[in-house]
């Protein structure tokens, strides 16, 4: 009876043992699963933080990119060359530059041209001071717009800026006496011819002198930004 209460007893402080090692490993499994949840949401948030740096590290790029393209386009140089041929074609270019870390792309997007440069005019020759002024100074007009993209990219994250440009091209006129033939103006009187020899003698009737301006015939082209799509600097 005494064997009988003995081995009773072990088994129960073995069952003991058993439920507690259980419990311990439940506890365990617990814990281990805690901690490795704080590790991925530190992860997680370590990550998007470091997406977030990137990303504004796009968009300084992309926009300090945009303020040298657009002090070069008040330069004329090659760059401006390549925005006007872009612009004469009306087809959408694009350029790349890749640098060890990120990726600068360029695209030019043009926009339809303008229709509003009048084609010719007429004043009387005791006019002639105020209104070749008035026409030379006057002579500016909007002939196109079209949209600069400016994209960085680095590894993961990339941004883009759109500047909306136009372009200003003021004319070159030309003027003509009543029987069509083409005369000059040196800011105080009319020749006949480019040499300035020849001088324009009106007649007692007047002179009534027209004025052409022929949209090729540019004497300066201006390129201005007019603004950032989705407001910005």
């Amino acid at each position: 009876m005494e064997r009988i209460r003995e081995n009773a007893r072990l088994l129960y402080e073995k069952r003991r043992q058993g439920v507690s090692l259980v419990v311990a490993m439940c506890a365990a499994a617990l814990i281990l699963g805690l901690a490795l949840s704080v590790i991925r949401s530190a992860a997680l948030l370590l990550d998007r933080a470091g997406r977030r740096v990137e990303r504004e590290r796009c968009c300084q790029l992309a926009q300090s990119f945009a303020g040298v393209l657009e002090k070069r386009l008040q330069e004329e140089d090659d760059f401006c060359a390549f925005v006007n041929d872009a612009l004469e074609s009306g087809e959408t270019v694009r350029c790349r530059a890749e640098g060890e870390e990120s990726e600068i792309t360029v695209t030019v997007h043009p926009s339809a041209w303008e229709e509003d440069v009048p084609e010719e005019g007429a004043f009387p020759y005791e006019e002639s001071l105020g209104e070749v002024a008035r026409i030379r100074e006057e002579n500016r007009f909007l002939r196109c717009s079209f949209t600069l993209e400016v994209a960085a990219a680095l590894e993961r994250e990339s941004f883009a800026c759109k500047d909306v440009y136009c372009r200003w091209d003021t004319l070159e006129p030309r003027f003509f006496r009543e029987d069509g033939e083409e005369i000059y103006w040196d800011g105080v009187d009319w020749y006949a011819d480019p040499t300035l020899m020849e001088p324009v003698v009106p007649p007692e009737d007047g002179l009534t002198i027209t004025y052409r301006c022929d949209p090729d015939d540019i004497l300066e082209t201006t390129i201005l930004r007019r603004g950032r799509e989705g407001g910005g600097p």
